[in-house]
């Protein structure tokens, strides 16, 4: 186990791709009936995004953390055209096979919260409830053409310091988290290469993909819907240019069991740090201990 905290673990694909994932065994229960939870990170992030809050939680809970093929220690997919929601939820499945026998509660950020979403139907039996992070049934086009427009094209630096400068300039309001914070996020967005420079921490081919991408699916409201009597937490940063405030409101008003809570000073996406974060999550992961 690595730091005694979580043990670092690989998988293969249906397709033959060797896939990362970071388990964090409840301390206090090894043999424990509650359900697992399973940490889905954003579009372009890694399981490293969820270290804090699985250390939080590890004391009552299973977590399990995975990097997406072609990110973080994932391997990279020779065929960009997988770099979808389809294989990403396929290879999701396929990793919980290994944990048949328990239910499911599913914090997932951004692209992990649409892929939450998607599970459902596959899930539905073990699936117990959903975190949603800065992510709902409808994304704004503006911060989609954003997003696609950082990650398409790598950017080598040569420090540490030069990175988190980069980053700095690229989301004005990450200044505004801790230092430690905003060292946690840089070393989980950039790895060191053989070049001994340091690039993004994904396949920049994925942009590729995203462009070619087909919409959001037009049945997502009933998926989101689907949940109900579920519970679902919703995060938004009150920034967000992916989650609006108006789709926000919207997902409170078709989902009974839905509760939204806005992150002041935050775009997308909350760290799930910020103590309104820490506030809601302790009140929601509390449900299922």
């Amino acid at each position: 186990m690595n730091n005694n905290q979580f043990y670092e673990k690989y998988y293969l694909s249906s397709d033959g791709l060797k896939l990362y994932y970071r388990f964090y065994p409840s301390q206090a229960h090894k043999h424990t009936k509650r359900p697992v939870i399973l940490c889905l990170s954003g579009l372009t992030r890694n399981s490293l995004d969820f270290h804090d809050f699985a250390v939080q939680y590890q004391h009552d809970f299973d977590l399990i953390c995975p990097d997406y093929r072609g990110r973080g220690l994932s391997q990279y997919d020779s065929n960009w055209t997988n770099y979808r929601a389809e294989k990403y939820a396929q290879d999701i499945l396929t990793l919980l096979e290994s944990y048949s026998n328990r239910d499911i509660v599913i914090v997932g950020t951004s692209m992990g919260g649409l892929l939450a979403i998607g599970l459902h139907q596959f899930l539905e039996q073990k699936l117990l409830g959903a975190v949603l992070n800065d992510i709902g049934p409808a994304v704004n086009s503006n911060g989609f053409a954003r997003i696609i427009q950082y990650i398409q094209t790598d950017k080598p630096q040569k420090t540490i310091e030069d990175c988190l400068e980069w980053l700095r300039q690229l989301y004005p309001l990450l200044k505004n988290r801790p230092l430690q914070q905003q060292l946690q996020f840089t070393h989980a967005t950039y790895r060191i290469a053989k070049d001994n420079l340091f690039h993004y921490n994904w396949d920049t081919n994925i942009a590729q993909a995203l462009r070619q991408a087909s919409p959001l699916p037009t049945d997502l409201w009933q998926r989101f819907k689907s949940f109900d009597p579920k519970p679902v937490l919703g995060l938004r940063g009150a920034l967000s240019d992916v989650l609006s405030a108006d789709t926000f409101q919207q997902m409170a008003q078709s989902l009974p069991s839905f509760t939204g809570v806005t992150i002041p000073g935050v775009g997308h996406t909350p760290s799930l740090n910020e103590p309104e974060s820490l506030r809601a999550l302790h009140h929601f992961i509390g449900q299922f201990r």
